[in-house]
């Protein structure tokens, strides 16, 4: 009963009750639907519902399989159904139809819903005998709600552990190329009585990869520039510490500048200017290619205006500080082991033989630097190179292979399917299987883990001879959001995955206010890998509980209970709780939170509230 004007009732948009009011009798033009008396809401199901929670002018319940119906105003996608159409019935939510949702609170224009997850349980042995288990939570890629009914008591080998798997088998990896071919033999070897372990593989654009580090390097180059010839390979790599060199260093290798030791401009037409003038030394030194590391700050852009002439058709491109910086470190350690090779052995190979000959002196009368080789009597300004020991390719990857791939390994019939994602963008996300997986995903479980999860799992399976993986379902492990994000309500700032643009954009005519939303349940993954209790939403801002008693908030800053002076995005850990109490549970109002917690130690007051 009560307000119904955007359907927020649930009793659909003819109900005989539904009454005209207008809310100011000296305003005739301010009028609103409203339902006087309480009447019963029919759902498509006849499924008792077991929570349920009211925003502004939506609502949310879960009924009793644990799936999730929304109805109300549909403004920037607070209900979840893709769109922002009003709902005058409850609809179930085709996205998480097939999920297991546990909790559900809605906020003044947002929802945040807390569902089950896979619990990945890695076990098995080495050398020395069973190593120590391993757990990570992983989020459902297809449906889970099919794979519960399944779950069985199962004892994890070479390990105490029992548990209800869905499916325990021996963990295999099945390894793809970087373009989006397929393996000659997907089904073979042990692939159908394992749990197989995959990437989450390349998506559309161009990347380095290098023969010694398991990173996607994610490079731009420019329209403008040349491509890369079919035959081209692999490449030597370049890649000077401090921005120096000369001609003879770039022969035939693929260029990498840190532009911050060239320059300290930040503006983007700087930049460029600087591209250009490293891509045209490059091209005299006859490199493949030049890729510049834009400063620290700088986000990724297009180049768009027309290059020099004399650079036209030299492939030229750019990086993110970011990954930058992960392969200033990679090359640094290239090269300390290098060094370090060499001293333990007290061999020289022909590269070290060749650096010991240099020798830096300073300039007569300036005190310049410059390096001075004693076996050619070469000098030279620049440092000189090392030669390293690695080789570098481009891909460029023109259509997004994960889902062909998936659906080729699905017919190979495995017991299990983890995809890791890539280190690009190392965050979890929610996907949304094709129409012609439902049955084999409701066959097969198929689970997510992010890029470092993966990481270990594939250090684990190095180390060891014989590793065992098990899923089974753990109550809550999976914090979703959506609706408006405007003051960051959602907590989807800063996430680090393909769908990482995941709000959507939209101006106030009137207010010329901008609002930013999200239209379709998105995975908080900040809080991925947390064992989570309880979730509540305030007017502007969202909390979660955990397992052990900590609290973490997002949002309007007013409700965070944080010292911060702004707005958050992603979740803040309300640290002033800790070792005080212990929250078992949250209420948030319009820009307010409450929290239910109990003393860690003997009280006469065992349980009060906090705000």
């Amino acid at each position: 009963w009560g307000n119904n004007t955007s359907g927020q009732c649930g009793l659909g948009p003819k109900h005989p009750r539904n009454e005209l009011t207008f809310v100011d009798s000296d305003m005739n033009r301010t009028a609103m639907q409203v339902i006087r008396r309480p009447e019963k809401v029919l759902f498509e199901q006849p499924d008792r519902i077991q929570s349920l929670s009211c925003g502004g002018y939506h609502v949310a319940a879960v009924n009793e399989r644990s799936q999730l119906y929304t109805w109300g105003l549909g403004v920037f996608g607070r209900l979840g159904h893709g769109d922002q159409k009003d709902r005058h019935q409850p609809q179930l939510v085709p996205r998480l139809q097939h999920q297991i949702t546990q909790q559900v609170a809605c906020g003044e224009g947002f929802t945040v819903a807390l569902s089950s997850a896979f619990r990945l349980t890695v076990t098995g042995r080495g050398l020395d005998g069973p190593f120590a288990p391993s757990a990570f939570v992983a989020l459902p890629v297809g449906p889970l709600a099919s794979h519960a009914s399944r779950a069985a008591p199962a004892a994890l080998p070479h390990s105490d552990i029992h548990l209800d798997a869905v499916v325990t088998a021996q963990l295999h990896q099945v390894k793809f190329p970087f373009d989006a071919s397929l393996p000659p033999s997907i089904g073979a070897g042990p692939v159908q009585s394992s749990v197989v372990l995959i990437d989450r593989g390349l998506w559309e654009g161009e990347w380095l990869k290098l023969e010694t580090i398991n990173f996607d390097f994610r490079v731009e180059f420019s329209n403008f520039s040349g491509v890369f010839p079919e035959g081209a390979g692999n490449m030597k790599l370049m890649f000077p510490m401090d921005g120096k060199w000369t001609k003879e260093d770039c022969e035939g290798k693929l260029c990498f500048v840190d532009v911050s030791t060239r320059t300290s401009a930040i503006s983007q037409q700087e930049i460029v200017t600087e591209i250009y003038k490293m891509s045209a030394e490059a091209k005299e030194g006859r490199a493949k290619a030049v890729v510049a590391v834009l400063p620290k700050g700088v986000k990724m852009f297009e180049c768009e205006d027309e290059p020099p002439s004399s650079i036209r058709r030299f492939p030229f491109g750019i990086m993110s500080y970011d990954h930058g910086q992960v392969l200033r470190d990679h090359v640094s350690k290239l090269v300390e082991g290098m060094v370090k090779e060499a001293q333990d052995s007290g061999h020289l190979n022909e590269c070290m033989q060749a650096m010991q000959q240099w020798v830096e002196m300073e300039e007569f009368g300036t005190g310049r630097k410059y390096y001075h080789n004693n076996v050619t009597q070469q000098n030279r300004w620049a440092p000189p190179q090392y030669e390293l020991p690695t080789e570098a390719c481009i891909v460029k990857v023109a259509q997004d292979p994960f889902f062909e791939r998936l659906k080729a390994l699905l017919d190979a019939k495995p017991r299990g399917v983890i995809v890791s994602q890539q280190s690009w963008r190392p965050d979890v996300e929610v996907l949304d299987l094709p129409a012609d997986f439902e049955n084999a995903g409701a066959e097969i479980p198929v689970a997510m883990v992010s890029y470092d999860m993966g990481q270990e799992i594939r250090e684990i399976m190095h180390c060891n001879s014989e590793v065992h993986a098990s899923l089974s379902i753990q109550a809550s492990g999976t914090l979703l959001s959506w609706g408006n994000g405007t003051y960051g309500q959602l907590g989807l700032d800063d996430l680090e995955n393909k769908s990482r643009s995941l709000h959507k954009s939209k101006r106030n005519d009137l207010s010329r206010a901008f609002h930013r939303f999200v239209e379709l349940p998105s995975c908080v993954a900040h809080m991925h890998g947390f064992e989570m209790k309880a979730v509540a939403c305030g007017g502007r801002h969202a909390v979660v509980v955990l397992d052990n008693g900590e609290v973490y908030s997002w949002g309007a800053k007013e409700g965070l209970g944080a010292p911060v002076e702004d707005n958050r995005g992603d979740p803040v850990w309300v640290e002033h709780l800790e070792g005080m109490v212990k929250v078992s549970n949250a209420f948030c109002g319009g820009e307010h939170t409450f929290a239910l917690a109990s003393m860690p130690f003997k009280s006469l007051l065992p349980d009060f509230a906090v705000s």
